[in-house]
Order: structure tokens, then C-alpha cells, then sequence
């Protein structure tokens, strides 16, 4: 028997039962498989459980790299949308219905082989931001996702170009650049809202000309009209509709439904009258 001696030592008792030699099917390595008199088994030079132990520490590490992407998002992300998922999406409309089953498709079909972009637009309050936020939460257990705020993202790198600020310290604009050009998806939500000086708008281009050819999603109000309004903005606006799907979204405010009551012309005569069952919450149980 090969090496009985140190298998004897290391086990703490004899061998006696040893196969004839033959290929693990897990690690490929030629192993043998051994008995001892206190009848513990094992599998003389095996490489399985190591090879097992490898995966996990790059799985874990990979996760930790994913969340780096996520935690930096964090302060863009409003705190409702950091869990929200698709079948939390009140559908309005056909319009809106058909724009969360594209969403839904995009997430469900991620594929970093073939890089494609939504560009999600509409009336205020429609849920644009919603759903992409949740593509973000679908796509983020497998992918390094990042969900940015136009408008904070441009003030934060603009005030970090003072050297006395924590973002400056930080050395934030060169991290978050990196971070955005590196990530499987980046969510640009309310394009348009931004400042348009230039000293940001040279920033966005920047920005929107490092994620070409990579999975993005934009959100805005803005018409395409909006989005092509001076020579800036319809070079940022063209990039950003590289292999881009534009999605309409239409309906109600959902921000502002219910909040105020509707009053007909003959209660308005009613000085004094109120109707309670209008109103957003029971009065004698607001939500504060």
C-alpha cells in the first residue's frame, strides 16, 4: 500500500481496506479509496472538497465585488425601491401593462453577450422608476448593477472638485467613473433633470460615451424633442439610444392619486362642508 505509514499517522488508525487506483469524476486526479480499522472512509488524493471550498471563496468573492457596485448606489436609490420587484407594479393601462413585459423580458433574458438598452419615458408618476428599479433588484444577485441619479450623481462629482470637501478626500469622481464604466448595468433614472452648464453636460457625455455598447436604462419625462433641444443634449441623447428599446409609459400621477378630494360645484356652495370619505386617510388616524 502506498505510503501506509503516513495514512496510518494522519488518520490515527490502520488502513485496512485500500481500492485499486482510478479517476475521480469530480477533480480528475487519480485517487484510491481508503478504510481504516475505526471504520472511517475517505478517498486517497482526492481533490473534491478543496476544488468545492475554491468555488465558494470565488463565489463569495464575486458577491462582495456585486454588492461594492450596489452599496454605492445606495444614496441614489430611494429607500421603497431598494426591495421592489415586478408583481408589486400596479398595472393602469395596456400601454403601461405592455411596458412592464418588456421590463420583465429585459430582466428575465439579461445577457452580458448581448448588450441592450431601455429607454423608459412618460408622464410623471407612471412607475418608470419603479420598474427599472425592479430589473435592478432581479439582475443584481447575478450582476454588478448600478442605480444612479442623474441630477445627484452630476452635484456630488461638481462639488467634489473642491479639495476641501469629503467627496474630494474620497477621491469620488475618479471612483464612481470607474464603478459606472465597469458595471454590467448601469440605471440612469430622470435624465433631463440635470443642470445644463457645461461643465456637467461635458461630464454626462463622458459618462453616457463610457457605457456604449453595454446594458443601460434610462428614465425621463423628457420628450425626445426635450432630449434634442440644443447640440449638447442631442449628442448625449444620440448615444444613449445605441441599441436602445424606447418604452412609453402614460396614465396617472400615482404620487398625487387620491390626495385630493374632489369637490362638485353644489358642495362648493356648502361653505364649511366637508366630505371626509375624500380624503386620503382617516383624519382621525393620519399617517404622522
Amino acid at each position: 500500500m502506498i505510503q501506509m505509514k503516513y495514512r496510518e499517522a494522519e488518520k490515527g488508525s490502520p488502513v485496512t481496506y485500500e481500492s485499486e487506483s482510478y479517476i475521480c469524476s469530480g477533480c480528475g486526479r487519480i485517487v484510491s479509496d481508503l478504510e481504516h480499522a475505526n471504520g472511517y472512509e475517505w478517498r486517497y488524493n482526492c481533490h473534491c472538497n478543496l476544488n468545492e471550498l475554491a468555488k465558494s471563496n470565488i463565489k463569495q468573492s464575486e458577491k462582495i465585488n456585486r454588492d461594492r457596485y450596489f452599496n454605492k448606489s445606495l444614496s441614489f436609490i430611494p429607500k421603497k425601491f431598494q426591495n421592489v420587484h415586478f408583481d408589486e407594479y400596479e398595472v393602469e393601462n395596456e400601454m403601461n401593462a405592455r411596458a412592464m413585459r418588456i421590463c420583465k423580458r429585459y430582466s428575465d433574458n439579461f445577457d452580458l453577450y448581448n448588450p441592450q438598452s431601455l429607454f423608459i419615458y412618460g408622464d410623471y408618476g407612471t412607475g418608470k422608476s419603479m420598474l427599472a428599479a425592479s430589473i435592478m433588484n432581479d439582475t443584481r444577485k447575478s450582476f454588478r448593477v448600478m442605480y444612479l441619479d442623474i441630477n445627484l450623481l452630476l452635484n456630488n462629482i461638481t462639488m467634489s472638485w473642491n479639495s476641501n470637501t469629503v467627496l474630494a478626500k474620497q477621491n469620488y469622481q475618479e471612483t464612481m467613473l470607474k464603478l459606472i464604466r465597469t458595471a454590467d448595468l448601469v440605471i440612469f433614472d430622470d435624465v433631463g433633470a440635470s443642470a445644463n452648464y457645461k461643465a456637467q453636460m461635458s461630464i454626462l457625455l463622458t459618462i453616457i460615451q463610457s457605457r456604449l455598447g453595454k446594458h443601460n436604462i434610462y428614465t425621463t419625462n423628457l420628450t425626445q424633442k426635450e432630449l434634442s433641444s440644443d447640440k449638447d443634449w442631442e449628442r448625449i441623447f444620440s448615444r444613449m439610444m445605441e441599441n436602445t428599446t424606447p418604452i412609453e409609459m402614460r396614465g396617472t400621477d400615482r404620487r398625487r392619486k387620491g390626495k385630493f378630494k374632489n369637490t362638485s360645484n353644489e358642495e362648493k356652495k356648502k361653505v364649511g362642508k366637508t366630505n371626509d370619505n375624500n380624503l386620503p386617510y382617516d383624519i382621525s388616524n393620519p399617517p404622522f
